[in-house]
């Protein structure tokens, strides 16, 4: 998305495909693996069943459970969004640092839970990889449709253009290729 200021259109793009190009915005996501004992699953699970995932509301954001096989170590997934995705990806802290708020944020909402972490593994090369919308902008409003639709042989396609992660991005594939198919 971001890269589209970056191309000079001819004919220019028409000024609402502009305002909804410079008006659009995008989200930081950051993600960690923990490593934890199997005992570790107690809690996350009732009576054998996982709750997970749940949607935590501090820097530990979504929690899933990862593939783990029974009476061996476990895996859970951290899918961290806002400000926290911001702060992590910025490398201002370092990977000490995250691990230690992840540990405070796991103590906090699981105490005890600490000591039965063995590893953690941070993926943050994805600093702008979600689309969003600010207030009074959304994926449905008239500068969003206005992206949908082609000019002239150009054609917008994208998570941005349809949805927040990559099924906008299929999801846009369709639409376009679609459209192509109709022109012809």
């Amino acid at each position: 998305m971001f890269r589209l200021n970056d191309i000079q259109f001819s004919p220019a793009l028409t000024s609402n495909r502009k305002q909804a190009i410079q008006t659009q915005t995008s989200g930081a996501y950051f993600t960690a693996h923990v490593l934890v004992d199997s005992k570790a699953s107690r809690f996350w699970t009732r009576d054998g069943d996982s709750f997970l995932p749940i949607l935590s509301d501090g820097p530990l954001g979504v929690i899933y459970e990862g593939k783990s096989e029974a009476n061996k170590d476990a895996i859970l997934n951290l899918l961290v969004t806002g400000v926290y995705a911001e702060r992590f990806n910025t490398r201002i802290s370092g990977p000490d640092d995250i691990q230690e708020t992840l540990l405070e944020a796991f103590e906090k909402q699981w105490p005890g839970f600490r000591q039965l972490v063995k590893q953690m593994t941070f993926y943050r090369y994805h600093p702008r990889a979600i689309a969003s919308w600010p207030v009074g902008r959304s994926r449905f409003d008239s500068l969003s449709d206005s992206l949908r639709l082609p000019q002239g042989r150009i054609y917008f396609a994208g998570d941005f253009t349809e949805d927040t992660h990559s099924n906008g991005a299929s999801l846009s594939a369709i639409r376009v290729v679609k459209d192509i198919l109709q022109q012809n």
